[in-house]
């Protein structure tokens, strides 16, 4: 039998563990996140994606709340990160009675911060991000990966609490939803994703799309009640109003698709064109949004020139057309990222 150690010894040496093996940890972390930040996600497989989609739809009739079960475990939405992560500081699950989150929820106090694991995944909605920070945050016992976004107004707006927080050694990595960051080594931008009430559409037009020629030039199409509702979408020429399910359909046959920001830069159209095949022609930042988002994956033009969109629209000064990173939008490929 050994020999126990001296209490005090005992406590020194858990110390001496947790100073040496904490940073190599981070520093793994570190390594491998910021790896997969420069891949895109190749992983995509039509056939894995579609795997079970065709009946979930089928079972969930006209039903979207019958299909949410199933999409928001299979799907990138605006919600996601209640079903990705394994702790959640949010209110929209009972808001929109949302089927049961992946994750625990996380109070915000400072005794809560004792139930997070080292490197656990923690969402936390936009509103209450800067109550996270505060209350939560500076009692950690290890890092943790943060993921910010919301259904509503998802944007953590830059401050100097904001800095701070990316400081914060405790956050090994922070995913945000309409990032306002670049050239940072521990943020990087999450996808805002499909909509949430039309994800049962979506679905329905994957299924139904094939691997047919696409239609070429960009198209002009919309689908919400708001068609102009941003400043940076003046000038810019417009399309028809459709239904949900033409709106899809349209997407699932388009090559380009006009896609500018509204009262934000993450606009569910941007992310539901790539999940469809259709490569997004955006005026969002490049900065913000082309590292491990939308790199390779849309068509970027400035929002000071929305002529030039009126110019690709009358052909000549798109790229050719290749099929965007659809797995952007694919659950797996972020629980594996995250």
């Amino acid at each position: 039998m050994g020999t126990a150690s001296p209490p005090g010894k005992s406590r020194t040496f858990q110390r001496l563990c947790v100073r040496v093996a904490l940073p190599l940890a981070l520093a793994r972390r570190m390594g491998v996140t910021e790896a997969l930040e420069q891949q895109r996600f190749r992983a995509y497989n039509r056939t894995t994606l579609l795997a079970g989609v065709a009946e979930a739809a089928s079972a969930s009739g006209d039903d979207v709340k019958r299909f949410w079960p199933f999409a928001l475990r299979h799907f990138v939405t605006p919600v996601a990160g209640y079903y990705l992560c394994d702790r959640y500081v949010g209110d929209e699950v009972e808001r929109y009675g949302l089927p049961p989150p992946v994750g625990a929820r996380l109070e915000l106090m400072a005794a809560a911060a004792a139930a997070v694991a080292p490197f656990a995944s923690v969402y936390v909605q936009a509103r209450y991000v800067e109550a996270f920070a505060a209350s939560v945050v500076p009692h950690l016992r290890a890092p943790i990966v943060l993921v910010t976004g919301s259904e509503e107004l998802p944007q953590v707006e830059a401050s100097n609490w904001t800095e701070a927080l990316l400081e914060d050694r405790r956050i090994a990595f922070w995913f945000s939803q309409n990032p306002v960051y670049s050239g940072r080594a521990r943020y990087g931008g999450f996808p805002y994703g499909v909509r949430t009430e039309t994800v049962l559409g979506f679905a329905k037009a994957l299924v139904r799309s094939g691997d047919g020629p696409r239609r070429p030039g960009l198209q002009l199409t919309y689908t919400s009640r708001h068609r102009m509702n941003g400043w940076m979408r003046a000038g810019l020429p417009n399309g028809p109003r459709l239904p949900v399910h033409a709106f899809y359909d349209l997407l699932a046959t388009a090559s380009f698709v006009l896609s500018p920001c509204g009262d934000r830069c993450d606009t569910y159209r941007t992310y539901e064109a790539i999940g469809l095949g259709a490569v997004p022609v955006v005026n969002a930042p490049e900065a913000l949004y082309s590292p491990g988002l939308l790199a390779g994956s849309a068509v970027f033009f400035d929002s000071a020139h929305p002529e030039r969109a009126e110019a690709m629209r009358r052909g000549g000064t798109l790229p050719p057309y290749a099929e965007p990173d659809r797995g952007l939008v694919q659950f797996d490929a972020w629980r594996e990222r995250i």
